[in-house]
C-alpha cells in the first residue's frame, strides 16, 4: 500500500509514549540481580530480543524474576550468582548481553559459558577479555579467536582489585559499561583509566548516571577520561540496594516523532516521560532542532 500523506499545511498535536529504553532496562536488571533485596521495574519494553534475553539469562545464573502488571520484580543474588554447576547462557544476536554478562560472570562461584546466533558469534568480546584477565578472570575461547562462544571462570570471591585497569576507549562503549557494572559490586570498587577518543561517550555517561541514582559510589574526571564506581557506601557488605525504578521511554525512537512536528508547521509533539534529567544522550534532540 502506499504511505499515507498528509495535505499541505495540515498540522497535528501528539503526544506519544514509547517504549521503554532497552540499553536502560539491561543495565537495571542486571542491577536488580545483583543487588540485595527485590527490586521493582516499570516501563521495561515488553517482548524485546534483547531484554528477553537479559531476564533469562539472569534467571539461570541464580535470581528470581517475576512479571506482575507491567512491572517485572527481581530479587538479586547480593553480589554472587549461586549457580552450583556450569551455566550455559544462550544470548540470540544480543551484543549488550553478550558483553554486560561476560563481566557480570565474574560474580559466579562456577565457570560460565556464553553463546549465541552465528551473528553474535562475528562480533568482538576480545578487547574485554582482556580487560577481565587483567583483574583475575580466566578465559577460554570455544570458538573463533577473539568471540563466542566463551567459557568464563570467575575471579576470586570477595578480592580488591590492584591498581587501576588501563583500558583503551577505541572500543564499544558497551566494554566500558560491562566493567562499570561490576564496580559496584567488588570491595573497594574499580577504577578505569581510558585512552583515546572515548567511544559514545554518552551511553557510558547513561550507566555512570543510572549507577549514581542507584547510590553507587560514582567519580569521574571532567573529560571522563578516569571513571571510578565503588559500592553503595550504607549497604551493609558490597552492592547496592535493591531498589524501585521506572524505565525512560526509548530516547532514539522519540526523535523520529519530534522531527515529524519541527517539519510541520503549526504541529505539536510532547513525548511523556522524558524531561532534561533525563539518561539519555539523545533526549537533547529538541535542543538540536531548536538550534535549527
Amino acid at each position: 500500500l502506499p504511505a499515507p500523506t498528509l495535505a499541505p499545511g495540515r498540522h497535528f498535536d501528539l503526544r506519544v509514549t514509547p517504549p521503554g529504553s532497552k540499553s536502560l532496562a539491561n543495565r537495571a536488571i542486571l542491577l536488580a540481580a545483583l543487588a540485595r533485596g527485590t527490586s521493582r521495574l516499570g516501563g521495561v519494553p515488553e517482548g524485546a530480543d534483547d531484554v528477553e534475553r537479559m531476564l533469562a539469562a539472569v534467571e539461570a545464573l541464580g535470581a528470581r524474576t517475576r512479571r506482575l502488571d507491567g512491572v517485572i520484580e527481581i530479587d538479586g543474588v547480593t553480589g554472587r550468582w549461586p549457580a552450583k554447576g556450569e551455566v550455559t547462557l544462550d544470548l540470540g544476536d544480543s551484543g549488550t548481553c553478550a558483553r554486560f554478562l561476560a563481566a557480570a560472570t565474574m560474580f559466579a562461584g562456577v565457570p560460565i559459558v556464553l553463546d549465541g546466533s552465528a551473528r553474535l558469534r562475528e562480533r568482538p568480546i576480545g578487547p574485554l577479555a582482556g580487560a577481565l584477565e587483567q583483574i583475575g578472570c580466566r578465559l577460554e575461547s570455544l570458538g573463533a579467536s577473539g568471540g563466542l562462544p566463551l567459557r568464563v571462570h570467575p575471579r576470586p570471591a570477595g578480592k580488591p582489585l590492584d591498581g587501576v585497569l588501563e583500558f583503551s576507549s577505541a572500543q564499544s562503549s558497551q566494554f566500558i559499561t560491562a566493567l562499570l557494572l561490576c564496580g559496584a559490586f567488588i570491595p573497594g570498587g574499580m577504577t578505569i583509566r581510558l585512552s583515546g577518543e572515548v567511544t559514545s561517550a554518552s551511553y557510558v555517561a547513561m550507566t555512570l548516571g543510572l549507577l549514581g541514582n542507584l547510590g553507587a559510589t560514582v567519580k569521574t574526571s571532567d573529560n571522563l577520561r578516569v571513571l571510578r564506581v565503588a559500592p553503595t557506601e550504607s549497604v551493609q557488605g558490597v552492592g547496592i540496594p535493591a531498589f524501585e525504578s521506572t524505565i525512560e521511554p526509548d530516547a532514539s525512537g522519540a526523535t523520529y516523532f519530534w522531527a515529524a512536528a519541527a517539519v510541520t508547521p503549526g504541529a505539536t509533539c510532547e513525548i511523556e516521560g522524558l524531561d532534561d534529567h533525563s539518561l539519555q544522550g539523545d533526549a537533547a534532540f529538541p535542543g538540536v532542532l531548536g538550534r535549527m
